[in-house]
């Protein structure tokens, strides 16, 4: 397994639920690490900013309305948003571009009813010609999980309730989302032993494959 940072990937949107550690996240691996173009815009500021790197990988990184996952679950309400605030202001292609939605599994904020119909709607990043295109990517409990899969040996066992709790441990612990060569690779096979370890794969060419069940199969096993 490698790396290839020279590989073109195009655009491609990320909605994010919050903005921290989110957003802090995803600069350091698309942009500090893989050396993408970064365009941000947050909830908060509304302000247009832009991180230098590769022009033909460029990743816009944007909010959701609000922080609870029902402000995607209308798919034509939300789509309509993203419209009137994001696609005239920074010429974006929601049809051709891969659209990632990534939110926090913290079971006390998302119904259990409406992240399962989620997962079931929201199972492609590419446009299939028939549903809207967008992926729906869940951390568990926190986003928070992945800086502990950077750090420590079988993340995936240990366990919190809420993501409270994971974001007390890593301020505890200073852990930080900083990426390079080791820890990355560290965190994918963190990901991968949890996947064959439930079952889910049996051996990790089958993300390739099974792309679109991965997450609910993730959630049913929680």
């Amino acid at each position: 397994m490698k790396i290839n940072k020279q590989k073109r990937i195009g655009n491609v949107i990320i909605f994010a639920e919050g903005e921290n550690p989110e957003f802090e996240i995803f600069i350091n691996i698309f942009n500090k690490y893989l050396g993408y173009t970064i365009t941000q815009l947050r909830r908060s500021d509304k302000t247009i900013v832009e991180l230098e790197g590769n022009k033909y990988s460029k990743i816009t990184l944007l909010n959701t309305p609000t922080n609870n996952i029902n402000s995607i679950k209308n798919e034509i309400e939300f789509f309509d948003y993203i419209f009137n605030e994001y696609a005239v202001k920074l010429d974006l292609d929601t049809v051709n571009s891969p659209i990632y939605f990534v939110f926090d599994r913290d079971p006390k904020n998302n119904k259990q009813g409406i992240v399962e119909k989620l997962l079931e709607k929201l199972t492609n990043s590419q446009n299939d010609l028939e549903e809207q295109n967008g992926l729906l990517l869940l951390s568990y409990p926190s986003v928070e999980a992945f800086i502990l899969s950077l750090n420590e040996a079988e993340s995936y066992n240990k366990k919190y309730k809420l993501g409270k709790d994971l974001k007390e441990l890593i301020e505890n612990k200073n852990y930080n989302s900083e990426v390079n060569d080791s820890n990355i690779f560290h965190a994918v096979n963190e990901f991968i032993n949890f996947l064959e370890q439930k079952n889910i794969i049996n051996n990790s060419a089958e993300l390739l494959d099974k792309q679109e069940s991965i997450g609910l199969e993730i959630f049913k096993k929680q």
